[in-house]
């Protein structure tokens, strides 16, 4: 197994692929005059030779803060960053944290001289339009993710303040004109979100606080008015109610925060939904427990769990690690599950079984913030606070391994009812020779 850091030249605090070979990430010294830039930074991944190549360096504003979440829209070339305004801007409610970037990635055209092209890449990124997002009005709060849908078509934004928003995607507009206020935003009760996700079809979103994990239909909510009888005025007011309703969010799910890990207090830290053709039914989700005593009960233990993603049942649940999960991502095909730990460690999971694949200890200085697995599931790569980025080549055995645990589960399961029915029949057989 391979593995190698590199300086990422700035703190990084969120990463994603726009190819198997090509990353984007983000990061930089918030507002002020550290030194340190805020940054969107495109590079090129050489894993034969351990090293990256700078494709494209955009620098933003050292009057706002840092760019603290990013996700990609590779259908329409976009990128979108949280970055929260000037402090003044927050302070007066025009904080436009929604950053909308374009990118492109070109292959160098063949010279005369060359039978081949080269495989050079060069890659741009310019800043497109900017939104409100989130109702944010704290400077010290920030837009903790930005989420696209499996079919790109919707975006879901989140903050350390409790709120969140649904949006179509490119318009921006509010998927809900009744959004739900579930993570008490605005309040003296308000909980941070840690993550958003959606199903592989689009269809179901869930967002994760410490406390509580929701789940919510992306469909418009039936409406049913109840049986009249009162005529016309009665048709015309369910009409008039429906046509409010209909972009109402139907809550489909709630989860409480589980007691795992001892008598310490257990709190969530992400919540991911599998993807096709392996976990597409399934919801996965961190519990970070809270310390139970001294020495070895102290473990501030983490857990990934499995739920049915149809009838809400909890499939299993594996201890992971001995100290908190920061970072968790799963692989496009569903087959795999990463975590970032604070113990400095990054790791992979089966996600079928839940059972580790491979694990590298000190991947970094400070725990990871951020982590992506690539579209074909064989490079995790991970970022920090401390300047560097991990790159873990993910053994072709780990991938063979995670696709086949299925398949011999139900071989076997097929072998043994065969044995049994051949010794069935043997039996028989004796008995009605001895009967004869």
């Amino acid at each position: 197994m391979k593995h190698f850091s590199v300086s990422a030249e700035l703190p990084v605090y969120a990463l994603d692929f726009l190819s198997e070979d090509v990353i984007v990430y983000a990061g930089g010294g918030g507002a002020g005059r550290s030194g340190v830039k805020n940054t969107i930074r495109t590079v090129r991944v050489d894993l034969p030779e351990q090293t990256i190549k700078e494709l494209n360096r955009l620098e933003l504003s050292r009057d706002e803060d840092a760019p603290m979440c990013l996700a990609a829209n590779k259908s329409l070339g976009n990128l979108v960053c949280g970055v929260n305004s000037t402090a003044d801007k927050v302070k007066a409610g025009k904080n436009e944290s929604l950053r909308v970037f374009e990118y492109e990635l070109k292959e160098a055209e063949k010279k005369e001289e060359e039978e081949e092209k080269s495989g050079e890449l060069s890659a741009t990124v310019t800043f497109s339009k900017s939104a409100t997002s989130l109702a944010i009005t704290d400077p010290e709060q920030y837009q903790k993710f930005s989420t696209f849908s499996p079919d790109e078509r919707l975006l879901v934004s989140g903050g350390t303040d409790g709120s969140f928003t649904l949006h179509t995607y490119p318009s921006l507009k509010p998927a809900w004109e009744s959004p739900p206020d579930a993570f008490g935003a605005g309040s003296t009760a308000a909980e941070e979100l840690y993550s958003g996700d959606f199903s592989y079809d689009s269809e179901q979103l869930v967002l994760a606080s410490a406390q509580k994990i929701k789940v919510f239909s992306t469909s418009p909510a039936p409406f049913s008015p109840s049986a009249s009888s009162s005529g016309e005025a009665a048709n015309i007011s369910a009409a008039s109610d429906a046509a409010e309703k209909v972009k109402r969010p139907l809550k489909i799910q709630t989860i409480q925060n589980p007691a795992l890990g001892g008598a310490g207090p257990c709190t969530f830290r992400a919540a991911r939904f599998g993807r096709a053709p392996t976990s597409e039914k399934v919801l996965f989700t961190v519990v970070n427990a809270g310390s139970a005593g001294k020495g070895a009960k102290g473990k501030r233990k983490s857990f990934v769990s499995a739920w049915n993603a149809e009838t809400w049942d909890l499939i299993q649940t594996r201890h992971v690690a001995d100290k908190p999960i920061t970072a968790f991502d799963v692989s496009a095909d569903g087959r795999l599950l990463a975590f970032g730990c604070s113990d400095l460690s990054v790791g992979v999971l089966d996600a079928k079984t839940l059972r580790p694949i491979l694990r590298i200890l000190d991947a970094h200085s400070f725990p990871p913030t951020c982590l992506r697995i690539s579209p074909s599931g064989r490079t995790l790569i991970s970022g920090s606070a401390d300047n560097t980025l991990r790159v873990v080549e993910i053994p072709p055995s780990a991938l063979l391994g995670a696709s086949t645990t299925s398949s011999r589960t139900v071989l076997l399961t097929i072998l043994l009812a065969l044995t049994f029915v051949i010794i069935a029949y043997i039996l028989q057989q004796r008995l009605a020779l001895m009967q004869s």
